[in-house]
């Protein structure tokens, strides 16, 4: 009888419940609001088909967001210049992607196998200059360990006057540093040097050729040619300005990398 009484009691409350449960207000916390017009809606919102959203279509977000799911969400690679890309990108019809031309990438910079190179950034060792590596995308000087504690010394070879053939004496220093280097799974560095005589240009290719003949004599020994790195300084080191004084400029050092 107890039970009886109550039952229209019960109900009006559960008729409550269930209008509270389906009320705009309730829902909005979880931004799943349902609606009649844009009026039922945060500020931020709009209402479609009686949900309240944050956006309709692609127009109601910023630039670069996209509309999914009535939410406004960052697009995957969006630019509007290549300046917003990452190092190597180009922006093209508003995403970052390879380049296909230089064009493509920003001012000072070439594409090379899909990547935009230039103003010291890089996508491997060959992007960078003979005593630079690519760390992080960009070319960062070497440090020529010449005189590496960890490792064993290596002998200087020296030339005769505008001469990149070897001398008995430098053949007897290549096979020592030959033992040294096949003591060491490491790469390193031939580097040519010239002293002052002549032009810039002309003493670079002396150098060149300088270090390539070292490098060949050690390759004939047995020394794996991707290890070995040539660098022609020219006369960038030379020290000397009577001719006498410049036969120590004339010389192919090594160094690890």
């Amino acid at each position: 009888m107890f039970l009886i009484r109550l039952l229209p009691t019960i109900v009006i409350s559960f008729s409550l419940c269930f209008v509270m449960i389906n009320c705009g207000g309730t829902d909005k916390t979880t931004k799943k609001a349902t609606c009649t017009s844009n009026e039922d809606c945060n500020e931020s919102e709009q209402c479609v088909t009686n949900i309240c959203v944050e956006c309709k279509t692609k127009s109601d977000c910023d630039n670069g967001d996209i509309c999914l799911a009535g939410a406004c969400v960052k697009q995957k690679n969006f630019c509007m210049t290549s300046a917003n890309c990452s190092t190597l990108k180009a922006c093209i019809q508003n995403k970052c992607v390879d380049c296909v031309s230089t064009s493509d990438c920003s001012s000072g910079k070439d594409c090379l196998d899909g990547a935009c190179i230039g103003n010291g950034n890089c996508q491997n060792d060959l992007h960078c200059l003979d005593d630079e590596n690519c760390e992080n995308n960009r070319c960062k000087r070497t440090t020529l360990n010449i005189n590496d504690v960890n490792a064993c010394t290596f002998e200087t070879i020296y030339f005769a006057f505008d001469e990149f053939i070897l001398t008995e004496s430098s053949r007897q220093k290549l096979d020592s540093n030959f033992e040294c280097i096949s003591s060491k799974d490491r790469p390193f560095y031939v580097i040519g040097h010239t002293d002052a005589i002549g032009t810039e240009e002309y003493n670079i290719a002396l150098s060149d050729s300088r270090a390539r003949t070292a490098a060949k004599y050690l390759t004939n020994l047995g020394v794996d040619k991707q290890r070995i790195h040539i660098l022609p300084k020219g006369e960038n080191e030379a020290q000397n300005t009577d001719f006498d004084g410049s036969a120590e400029d004339r010389r192919v050092e090594f160094a690890w990398k």
